[in-house]
């Protein structure tokens, strides 16, 4: 089916995620929907903000990011803000990690599958993908993790260049940046009426910034465009700099002398050779680990672990498995969910009659 090629490759169709996460945390994403609505109408009742901008400050503290451009004045909301922005941190930032890191984890491995597929063709020495991604995993997850920081750090600075090379803002951002005089009818008239100027160094910046969830907040979204962009660049990208320092950690971390001693140590059995280490468990695949969870449960038993293990480290391909459970499936017709000998020699002779039958 198409789903099973598609997880024989590694990959989920976007959708597919997105179901499946809001199937398993429906309550989470409720609570979600119930925190940010309090929060947006919050921001409209008591500051007078916008939509926009109560949206945009929701979604700068569920990031962390916290530019400081949009500040809370009024009593009564500086109180609702110190219980709102530790239930959001809890509640809503972990439900966006959860749904956004599976979906950049998904191009990740996208990108991890083509690197190993590129190094098989032009490395002499690897021969096939199990060389390759035992010989360059690390590197390959720095070089595609990298390449999602570099990508939404490029989009950052390209967008916000162009569309703010010159703002007057807009609602009530506009009277505190006292751009009131400020006329936007051309890029011209903005600059000569005081309007706020981005370059390709202060966009760059703050798309460096903004990603790595420092905020400083001296460069920030400024126009309703900017902002509608940001609270979308915002989410998405923060999950694939955490995935990027992950990476990177993981190569700085390789020689650590206490992995080293721990490898030196002899084995007790010879087999144990042929074993995955811990380590290398760390690569996991929630395609495979969906294919493997027969029940939906979101847990595997013993049996399934083992099948999960030698798929996701490339021990046993998962057209080959699938084959031998449709075999599984012909053999066990009284549907009992287990077969014996004699019914696996008594398939082995119809085949056998069969073959002959052909032959003759």
């Amino acid at each position: 089916t198409t789903f099973l090629s598609e997880a024989a490759q590694g990959f989920e169709p976007i959708w597919f995620v997105c179901s499946r996460l809001v199937h398993h945390h429906y309550r989470l994403l409720l609570c979600c929907q119930l925190l940010i609505a309090i929060g947006v109408a919050g921001g409209m009742a008591i500051e007078g903000w916008d939509f926009l901008t109560s949206l945009y400050v929701i979604v700068q503290i569920s990031t962390t990011i916290g530019y400081g451009d949009v500040t809370v004045d009024e009593q009564l909301m500086q109180l609702f803000m110190s219980f709102y922005v530790l239930a959001i941190l809890f509640i809503v930032a972990n439900f966006l990690n959860i749904l956004l890191q599976e979906i950049i984890q998904r191009h990740h491995r996208f990108l991890h599958k083509r690197l190993i597929e590129f190094e098989v063709m032009v490395h002499s020495g690897t021969e096939n993908h199990r060389d390759a991604m035992k010989r360059f995993r690390k590197f390959n997850e720095v070089i595609a993790s990298g390449s999602l920081f570099l990508f939404f750090i490029i989009v950052g600075t390209v967008f916000y260049r162009l569309a703010e090379s010159c703002t007057c803002s807009y609602g009530t951002s506009r009277h505190d940046y006292g751009l009131t005089q400020c006329n936007s009818e051309s890029i011209a008239t903005c600059l000569a009426t005081g309007g706020l100027q981005k370059t390709w160094i202060s966009a760059l910046y703050m798309s460096v910034i903004t990603v790595t969830t420092i905020g400083f907040g001296d460069y920030t979204p400024k126009s309703m465009g900017g902002r509608i962009f940001g609270v979308v660049w915002m989410l998405v990208s923060v999950p694939a700099t955490a995935f990027f320092i992950s990476a990177v950690s993981k190569v700085v971390g390789q020689g650590d002398p206490a992995d080293a001693e721990r490898d030196s140590k002899p084995r007790r059995f010879a087999s144990d050779a042929r074993l995955p280490s811990m380590e290398s468990l760390a690569s996991v695949d929630r395609t495979v680990f969906n294919v493997m969870d027969r029940s939906g449960t979101g847990r595997l038993t013993k049996a399934e672990y083992t099948r999960y293990v030698l798929v996701n480290r490339g021990f046993l391909p998962l057209d080959v498995l699938t084959e031998i459970d449709k075999k599984f499936d012909c053999i066990d017709f009284t549907g009992s969910g287990s077969i014996t000998f004699d019914m696996i020699e008594e398939a082995s002779g119809f085949k056998r009659e069969a073959v002959e039958a052909s032959q003759s």
